[in-house]
């Protein structure tokens, strides 16, 4: 190419077929197909964090955002920022968003949560409950959601969790897992 040069070939050392950037086989591997026939993208956009607990962030309607996320299990293309729990579109495309939340201090009186996506090009709420009792011993609850949501370069996303009806008691739990990949 004339600004970039692109390779497709056998890489010796692991005898993975391999089609990338550069002009040497094996560097900046973008698709690489192994024996088996399983096809990985080192370079996919792909993120999992999970959460540490964060004492009293809603109840009393008070939006919890962004939603604690610091702990990264990977994070390819570093696109995620574990301090201010945003990840960042590095490409135009159609990304999956899964959460699973761990909501745990609720009383009596908080009978409605809500989690939902924040992005730039629009919100999608993951779950919205209404009516749980939690006056039990473990005041808690765990549920879970997700969605394609299309996101533009440079656009971003966080969570933004609520908790009504009651006073600023429910805490954002640790485990709580965000989970954000490129599909198309």
């Amino acid at each position: 190419g004339n600004a970039q040069d692109w390779y497709a070939g056998i890489q010796d050392s692991s005898d993975d077929f391999m089609v990338g950037l550069g002009s040497t086989v094996g560097t900046t591997a973008h698709i690489v197909i192994d024996e088996t026939g399983a096809v990985t993208m080192p370079l996919q956009p792909a993120v999992l964090a999970f959460s540490d607990t964060v004492a009293n962030v809603s109840g009393d309607g008070t939006a919890y955002s962004n939603a604690n996320f610091a702990n990264e299990v990977f994070d390819r293309n570093a696109d995620f920022n574990n301090t201010t729990f945003t990840f960042t579109a590095p490409v135009t495309g159609v990304y999956w968003c899964s959460l699973k939340a761990n909501i745990g201090g609720s009383v009596s009186g908080n009978t409605r949560a809500t989690a939902r996506i924040v992005a730039s090009n629009r919100d999608i709420i993951l779950f919205d409950l209404h009516g749980y009792n939690v006056s039990q011993p473990d005041p808690a609850f765990r549920t879970a959601g997700g969605s394609l949501i299309d996101m533009d370069a440079s656009d971003t996303l966080f969570i933004r969790f609520y908790s009504y009806n009651g006073s600023k008691v429910v805490d954002w739990m640790s485990n709580s897992f965000l989970s954000i990949h490129l599909v198309a």
